[in-house]
């Protein structure tokens, strides 16, 4: 109930949301968002039959993505955690990968109300350049969803307050312990 709570405080009151997401266990969107994009991008159509031929099957092309995501999704979020080391912001690896889930929260509004879309408004994928009403609100609504969560991924790393990454206790020249960043 918590982790829906705050998919509604993304978008109502991100600060707060960002600051409530716990650094040391991961969150269901942290896996499950980042994924469904990977696996939407792998199932698009210009990719669709490239990779087909390549797994020979909806489950091989699947899995691989799934592997693929397991494998890259902490990996790219150690990566910048690194990166964010050089500035003195230190976050740990679960907290940039919830940070980075919730942060899709309006690509996923986005996503949704696009299947809305179809399935209220039928339409065929034109096979030429023809920008139609449908296909002109989808590529409005993607824009704006993905504008929106770039800032919300910089945003919730901004105001997330750096936590104690368990290295040795820090102390000043004098012996007394520093305080933690």
């Amino acid at each position: 109930m918590e982790q829906i709570k705050l998919v509604l405080r993304v978008i109502t009151a991100p600060r707060s949301a960002f600051r409530a997401l716990p650094p040391d266990r991961w969150y269901l969107l942290a896996w499950i968002a980042p994924l469904y994009f990977g696996a939407a991008r792998a199932f698009r159509p210009p990719n669709y039959e490239r990779n087909i031929q390549i797994f020979g099957s909806n489950w091989a092309l699947l899995g691989f993505v799934l592997v693929i995501g397991f494998i890259f999704i902490p990996l790219w979020a150690w990566v910048l955690r690194q990166i964010l080391k050089l500035f003195r912001k230190r976050l740990s690896v679960r907290k940039l990968m919830n940070i980075y889930g919730y942060a899709l929260v309006p690509r996923l509004i986005v996503a949704a109300l696009a299947y809305i879309l179809f399935i209220i408004w039928p339409f065929r994928v034109p096979d030429e350049d023809i920008l139609t009403p449908q296909t002109l609100v989808m590529i409005i609504l993607g824009a704006a969803g993905i504008i929106y969560t770039m800032i919300l991924y910089v945003f919730g790393i901004v105001v997330s307050p750096s936590e104690n990454d368990g290295d040795q206790d820090r102390e000043s020249p004098r012996g007394d312990p520093l305080p933690h960043h």
